[in-house]
Order: structure tokens, then sequence, then C-alpha cells
């Protein structure tokens, strides 16, 4: 019989002291028993869950090998089809959650944690998009200075970071740094792979830097150097990278900024990667280029190749902005978007890569905060990205043009649109919605359309000051259409009067050149020798006349010499060659000849009458367009094409539209019709006389999705292999951000285009599935799975 019942409180001090030891010692060894049995079954379940998480993970990079490694390129172009497709549908997230620094890489006491949106610092900066506009008005005024403040504080605050750098100061890595006081910060670096067990081939000048709920999105580097042409590569390879963006030239004002670090033609090796250079494409504002790129050494993946798409804005100045904001706005849309969620970090670089990177990656960034939240908190991010890499946004102007290029983007949510670029999907939508008429505004979106382009972008009388000297007046035949200053064409004459460069003409920019056209007045008696001169200065050899009833009054008269006559215009002369009448429109060709050297050029004039007023149907507008066109095409000069009406106007305004137009479908398959108004406008304020006006654009983009069937280029230089190759995935026109853009809008630029019925794409499809019938079965099954998705999902007929 037990001494002690277990249902029985035993009061262990009156028992004997012997008694009393064997009592305590038993229970003390039996509860050491129970925690050393409960110590092993842990360390048993931990081993366990140790071996199974690495086999899980060993799985789970066999499984990703076996689906991407076969054929990388090949399987990412028909996921990114299917994504596009679904997208709408099955949303998905890229959101990083953290709780504190990232990736413990922020010490400071001041940490800004954006990605989780806990804000400690400038909280009075976040501001409503709703009062943004009014925010920004404001911040201008007294010369920025509200800009400038707060740009000084932002900076004062970078002031107090310390964190080292001491991996760029190394003896054998300063030659790699374009700039000695451009370094990067250790923690947030990149590394790359390196044989060298000190690591001294790891280092290249870049930084990680986060962007809207992601981690690291984008690279900032400098723009590369000779010696650092392989590591960069050597980085686009290993960090998957897919989109490229290059925010310099090589050559600003004399100066090199940045090495031409890719081949011009064919294919060129660099270190251990090799570049092919596929298709260049240059537009007015950016060069777009894509390459395939493989890397030599690796032996698994035999011939694995990668696209990398390269965006290169042309006219951004050092240290400057651009002169206008929407084209920037364009830019950063289509280059972002052209990064798939599957894709690495997307890599900016400018010369030092700090000034215009850190602007793009800004207002990248808050693009894509603006779709999500209700407020902007620019001051914020850009002291957290601060702490990733050194002096991001440069200058105070750069700090300003954040926010207009913001602005823009902003404007257009206020007026129903997340975006204005017109494609064969969503055009018949938004055509129909300009007549959407607001109640509380009391106009239509066409009328808030115009006012965007008007209203809210009046010109400063300092920026047409040229137009207004004294001297100059006698030279306009209206006050009311003047050039902006820094669009117009400046003479170079040997004649020293005042004013003698001026003349009221303004470049206006086409889909390929900043200065594809000049639009100019009707001359006048005393500025015929000026019109010949700015003819002769940009080189240009086709004039365009657009008349209506004004060429039968007085003061507008003929400017050219009659047959057999010579008109001296100093250092040249002209003179009349042929005159004829063909389909409509007077043909004038003259030859222009240098009285100094052994130099002519020869001038070709086509007058019409009464376009775009007489033209019925609507697509016989396109009709003159075309014969331009053509006749371009047969031209030796490269100038531009001079384009006049009575006042330099609505109608050679509307003509460089639609010519623009024309040659923008062609490219891309996608207009914006806003973005070219109201550029023009600020180029040239007074072209745009009513909504009228623009509603007559909109309806000739119509014609062109509806009725006209434009033919594609076809580049005989640019054929190879890699054409043929990658020939379904090449120029996706840029889609708009808030709707995905479906397979049946897809088609080449400047190569033959694809028809993507089913039975184009099968065909396609086919050659992908033969040239890799010898790889896992498992991967043949895969593919063969995913490209039946397809070619269900593709059940329409193209343009």
């Amino acid at each position: 019989m037990s001494l002690i019942n277990s249902n029985e409180k035993i009061n262990i001090s009156i028992l004997c002291p012997i008694t009393r030891i064997a009592l305590i010692s038993g229970i003390n060894v039996k509860r050491e028993n129970r925690i050393l049995g409960g110590i092993i079954v842990g360390l048993i379940l931990s081993i366990l869950s140790l071996i199974a998480l690495a086999l899980l993970i060993a799985y789970r990079k066999k499984k990703i090998n076996n689906n991407r490694g076969f054929m990388p390129d090949c399987r990412r172009m028909i996921l990114h089809y299917v994504y596009l497709i679904r997208k709408k549908h099955h949303p998905r997230s890229n959101l990083v959650q953290t709780n504190g620094s990232i990736d413990g890489n922020i010490s400071n006491g001041n940490t800004i944690n954006y990605l989780d949106g806990n804000y400690k610092d400038f909280d009075s900066t976040s501001i409503p998009i709703n009062q943004f506009a009014a925010y920004v008005a404001r911040m201008h005024k007294d010369g920025d200075f509200g800009f400038v403040r707060l740009f000084e504080d932002i900076c004062e605050v970078s002031k107090t970071y310390t964190f080292p750098a001491d991996v760029s100061q190394l003896e054998y890595n300063k030659s790699k740094n374009r700039y000695t006081n451009i370094l990067t910060y250790d923690h947030s670096r990149v590394k790359l792979s390196s044989d060298d067990r000190d690591g001294r081939g790891n280092y290249i000048n870049a930084n990680y830097v986060d962007g809207h709920h992601k981690a690291n999105a984008y690279i900032a580097t400098q723009g590369p150097m000779p010696n650092t042409i392989n590591d960069f590569w050597r980085m686009i390879w290993e960090k998957d990278v897919s989109v490229l963006v290059m925010i310099t030239n090589i050559k600003e004002r004399g100066r090199v900024k940045c090495d031409l670090y890719w081949p011009q033609e064919g294919t060129e090796t660099y270190g251990i990667i090799q570049v092919s250079l596929i298709t260049t494409v240059s537009f007015a504002y950016y060069v777009k280029r894509i390459f395939a790129i493989r890397c030599k050494t690796n032996r698994k993946r035999i011939g694995y190749e990668r696209l990398v798409h390269q965006f290169h804005y042309t006219d951004w100045p050092d240290h400057g902005v651009p002169l206008f904001t929407l084209p920037v706005l364009s830019f950063i849309r289509h280059s972002s978007a052209c990064n798939p969620d599957t894709g690495g970090p997307i890599v900016v670089h400018c010369s030092a890569g700090v000034g215009r990177t850190g602007t793009y990656i800004v207002v990248d960034t808050m693009l894509k905060k603006i779709r999500e939240q209700h407020s902007l908190n620019i001051p914020s991010f850009l002291k957290h990205i601060r702490q990733q890499r050194n002096f991001l946004v440069q200058t105070e102007e750069q700090f300003i043009f954040i926010y207009d290029v913001l602005l823009e983007a902003i404007q257009l949510l206020n007026i129903g649109y997340n975006d204005l670029e017109l494609n064969e999907h969503n055009f018949d939508y938004i055509i129909q919605m300009l007549d959407y008429f607001d109640k509380d505004s009391n106009l239509t979106r066409l009328d808030k359309q115009f006012q965007l382009v008007i209203l809210q972008n009046k010109i400063n009388d300092y920026q047409l000051s040229s137009g207004q000297m004294e001297e100059n007046l006698s030279k306009n035949r209206t006050q009311a259409i003047l050039p902006y200053n820094p669009c117009r064409i400046i003479l170079s004459t040997d004649r020293k009067p005042a004013g003698g460069e001026y003349i009221n003409a303004s470049y206006m920019h086409g889909c390929h050149r900043v200065d594809e056209f000049i639009i100019t007045q009707h001359p006048m008696m005393n500025t015929i020798t000026d019109f010949w001169q700015m003819i002769w200065n940009t080189n240009t050899s086709i004039i365009v006349s657009l008349y209506a009833d004004e060429k039968s009054q007085p003061d507008v008269p003929d400017f050219w010499p009659l047959p057999n006559q010579i008109m001296d215009c100093g250092s040249f002369s002209v003179c009349l060659i042929d005159e004829r009448f063909e389909c409509e429109y007077i043909y004038r060709d003259f030859l222009l000849q240098s009285t100094e050297e052994d130099y002519e050029l020869r001038v070709k004039i086509v007058s019409s009458t009464y376009w775009p007023d007489a033209c019925s149907p609507l697509k016989a507008s396109f009709n003159l367009i075309n014969t331009i066109r053509k006749l371009r095409m047969n031209v030796k000069s490269n100038g531009p094409i001079v384009v006049h009406d009575l006042f330099g106007g609505h109608r050679a305004a509307t003509f460089c539209a639609l010519y623009t137009m024309n040659e923008q479908m062609e490219v891309e398959g996608t207009l914006n019709i806003y973005e070219l108004a109201k550029i023009y406008h600020i180029k040239r304020p007074g072209i745009w006389r009513h909504n009228g006006d623009l509603f007559f654009l909109y309806r000739c983009a119509e014609v062109l999705f509806r009725e006209i069937k434009l033919p594609i280029t076809y580049n005989q230089n640019q054929t190879s292999s890699y054409h043929r190759r990658y020939l379904p995935h090449q120029y996706i026109p840029s889609q708009r951000l808030d709707e995905p853009v479906p397979i049946t809008s897809y088609t080449s630029t400047s190569i033959q285009p694809i028809s993507t019925s089913s039975s184009a794409f099968a065909n396609v499809a086919q050659t992908v599935m033969d040239s890799f019938s010898k790889r896992r079965q498992k991967s043949r099954s895969y593919r063969s799975q995913t490209l039946k998705k397809i070619l269900f999902l593709n059940n329409e007929s193209p343009l």
C-alpha cells in the first residue's frame, strides 16, 4: 500500500528526515525524466523539419530548373502572353512585408519603412491626390521657393547619413568609379559573382533601390566605362534584368558621359557575355533597342538566351530637366510596363547614376502609388532611397520636375483617365466617352481635355519674347501665334541687323525626330528672303503649302521667282525649274545653288487648297500625308518638312499631327493624341482654336484604327536569325496601365508583321515546339499545355 495517496495533500514537514529525503528525490527524478524526454522529442522533430525543408527547397529548385532551363525566353514569352490576358481577372501582388529595416541595411534611428507605409518623417508633406494640383501651384510661387526650401531640408537630413562605403574606396576598385564622390553604400551595393577568394571581382558601382511595395525593384548605377562594360553586362545577366533604362547621351557638352557599351550592329562579346543587337527603333524623344544576351560559360544551358529591352532617353540634359513633361511620363510608363513580374530589377543609369536616375525611380514609384493610394509623400520616399544610394535626385530642378511630371498624370486622373493612349482595343471606348457630360462641371470630357491642352498651359510672355521685340513685330502676320523661344528657328545669316536671326517659325516633333517639322506662316513681302534662308539653313527638301481663300489676298504674295528668273538670297540663289498640276496638288521644283561653294539643294513645294476641309470621306485626309511620305523617301537630304498656312496655325498643326499619327500607328500600333496636341500647343501657342480641332484628330484616329491598313516597313539590313527566333516577342505595343493588352494587338514594328490569328500563331507555336523536341518529356508536356492555353485564348482576328 502506498504511503501517499495522490488525492490527499501531505505535510512533508511531519515526516521523518529519511522518509522526507526519499520522497523529494523521487519527485525530482520523475520531473527530470519528463524534461529530458521532451528535449529529445523536440530535437528529433527539429531535425526532421530541417530535413524536410531542405528536401522541399531542393525539389523546388529542381522544378524551376526543369521548367525554366530548357527554353527560358520562349517559355517566358508564352507566360508573358498568358499573363497579359489573365492579369485583369487574376491580379497578383508582389507585396513585400517588412517590419523594420530592409534586410537590416538601415541602421539610422530615423528609418523610414516605406514598404509597409509607416512614415516617421515628413508627414506634413503627404499630399492628397485631389489637392496635388493646388499644392504644386502654391509651391511654384515666388520663384519655386516652397520647393527649394523642401529640397534643402531633404539634403540636410541626407548629410546626417554615415553609411560605410568601404568597398568602393578600396585601391583596386577606385578605377571602377566614374566620379570620386559617387560611392556605393556597402549595405545596398550590388554584388557580382566572383571566383576570387578575396572578392575583388564582385564590385560594380551600383546599388539596389526599393520601389513601391517591392524591395530592390531597381538597380541604380553609373554609365559604364571601358573597364566596367564587362562587369555591367555580367550584372545584367546575373540579376535577370529584362529592362535597361539609359538617361544620358554618350557625349554631352563635349564631354564623355557614358561609354558605348552595346553593339551598334551584329554581335559583340563583353567578357563572358555575348550581346546581339536585334533591332533599333528611334522615336522623337527616346530610342528603343532589343538585345539578345547569352553567357558563354554556362555549359549546363548552352544556347540559353535572354532578351533585354533598352529604353534610351535622348533629350534629357545633364544636371537639368527636359523642356516637356509628357514625353518623360510616356517614356517612364512604357519602359516600366515592359518589365514583367517575373523579371529582375529595372537597371537605371545616367552618367553618375544619381540625378536623372533618381528622378526616374521616384516618378515611376509614385505612378504606381497613385493607382493604389490617395496621397503622395515624395520627400519621405526620396529620403528613404537616399539611404540606399547617395545623391539620388541631385538638383532642385530635378526635384521640382518630379512634381510637374506627376501633376500631368494626376490631371488626367481628375478628368477620368488613367492614360489616354489609344490602341485597337480601347479607342472605341475612349472616343465614345469624349461626349460624356459631367453635370458637376457642366463640361464634356472633350472639353476637359481641351482645357488641359490650352487653358492650363498658358505660356508666359517672356517665353515668347523674341516675337514681341519691336524690330520683329512687323515680321508676324498676327501677334496671336508666336514661336516658343526654346523651339523657334534661329537664322544663320551674315546680316547683323537687330532681329536678323528671327523668323516666325517653330520646330515640331514627329514620330522619329524632335525636329521633324517646321511650322511657319506664309511669307510676307519683308520675310521672303528670311523664309528661303531658313530652307537653306535647315537643308529642307519638302515644303507643304496649305491654303483656303487667302491666296487671292494682296498680302499673300508668291514667294518664289518666276520661270527663267533667279532670286538672289546672298550666299545662295533660288530658281524655279518645274511646275505642274497632279492629283489635286500643284508641284513646284526649285534649285538652290550656293554662290560661294559647289553645293546645291533641290526643293519641292506641294500646294493643296482647302485641306483638310474639302476631304470627303475623312479617310481622304491622309491622301496628302501619304503623298508627302512617298516624296520623303526619295529625297537625299534629311532636313525637316516645312509646313505653312496663312498664320502657321491649325491647318499646319493638323497636317503635322496626322503625319505623326500615321507613322506612330506603323511603329507602335498606339496613339496619344492628348500628348501630341498639348506639346504642339506649348511649342506654338495659338495653333488650336477650339475643341473641334482636337475632336478632328480623334476622328482621324478612328479612321486609322477602323479603315486604314498600315504596312509595316521591313528593313532588309536588320534580318538575322535573332529576328526569326524572337519574331513573336518583338515590339509589344505599350499597353495602358489600367488594362491588359490581348495578344491580338501585338505586332512587330521594324520587321514583317505577324498575323496573330489562331492559325498563324499555331505556326509560330509549332516552330517553338519543334526547336525543343529533344528536351525532357516533362518540359515538353508543360510547354504543350501552355501553348494550348494561348491558342484557346487567341480567338480574335488582327486589325
